[in-house]
Formats: C-alpha cells, sequence, structure tokens
C-alpha cells in the first residue's frame, strides 16, 4: 500500500510543472529541463558483466543472466546446440522476496531486444515506434509513403511539375 501512496506523491509533483513555461521553450530545451524536473532514474549500486543491483525508487532489483559460459573463469560462450539444448536464464529479484525466471531462448531475447529497444527510443525522445511494415521495393515504397503522406509526396511533385512548365516557357 505504501507503493501506492508514493506514487500518488510522485504524480502530484508531476502535475506540478509549469507548462505555459515548457511550450514556450524549444524541444531541446523542454527535454533537458523535464530531465531536472522529473530526474528519476534507477542508481545502479553494483554492476558485472552479465548482472547488476539497482535501486529502484523504494526497492532493490537484482538480475543476473546464468548458464551462458563454458565456464565463468574464461568468458567463452558454450555452443549454439549446447544454448538450444539448455537456454541461459534471465533472474530477477527484489528485496520483497520476488523472483521471477525465464529461459532465454532465441525467439525471446530477439522479442526481448526489440522491445526494449523501442522503450529505450522512447527515453531518447522519438514520438513513434520504428515503421517494420515499409516494403523493400522502390515503387512498393513509393506507393506507400503517397498513401501514409499524401501531401508531403504530391508537394514536391507538383512543385517539379511547375518548375518545369516555367522553365520551358
Amino acid at each position: 500500500m505504501s507503493h501506492l501512496n508514493e506514487s500518488s506523491e510522485n504524480m502530484n509533483e508531476v502535475k506540478s510543472i509549469d507548462y505555459e513555461y515548457l511550450d514556450s521553450l524549444t524541444d531541446d530545451e523542454t527535454i533537458l529541463e523535464l530531465n531536472k524536473i522529473i530526474d528519476k532514474n534507477d542508481s545502479i549500486i553494483e554492476k558485472d558483466y552479465l548482472s547488476s543491483l539497482l535501486q529502484q525508487e523504494d526497492r532493490l532489483i537484482y538480475y543476473e543472466v546464468e548458464n551462458i559460459y563454458k565456464s565463468e573463469s574464461n568468458k567463452v560462450y558454450r555452443n549454439k546446440l549446447s544454448l538450444k539444448n539448455s537456454p541461459p536464464m534471465l533472474i530477477i529479484k527484489d528485496d520483497y522476496e520476488n523472483e521471477a525466471t525465464f529461459k532465454l531462448t532465441e525467439n525471446l531475447v530477439d522479442e526481448l531486444t526489440n522491445t526494449l529497444h523501442e522503450v529505450k527510443r522512447a527515453y531518447y525522445g522519438f514520438s513513434e515506434p520504428i515503421k517494420n511494415d515499409i516494403p523493400d521495393k522502390f515503387i512498393d515504397k513509393m506507393v506507400y509513403y503517397a498513401k501514409s503522406n499524401p501531401i508531403k509526396f504530391i508537394l514536391p511533385i507538383i512543385i517539379v511539375i511547375i518548375t518545369i512548365i516555367i522553365y520551358f516557357k
């Protein structure tokens, strides 16, 4: 229950931001100002090659990846067949005795990597996710862009046509 109260208090702090002042700033200045106001991030207490201990608000979080090396001393990865037969394990624990263990299969690693990459893009300030449905062929790309941004696609074509007409008159 104490987590909810603290979260509510933090939400009240965010609501006290002067949005009119932020609107008067450029995008870069706004991001820097918001980083000063809402400078909340985990603090890394201890970090190792495949594990970390983090302070996240009022709790400690520990994660580690096990079963990836042939031997811990020389840091040589196990071969692909061995990894498929017995995948590495991601273990996440907190100081409230919660624990989760996941088999890091190749598909899970791919999905987590893509998902976490999108989360990182959001932290960088991108406004939308990467569009993966863009066709490969040039003509198909042109049709795709014409459908998704008709004004941006047609306006340059009109400008080029007008320029050619004016040039040849």
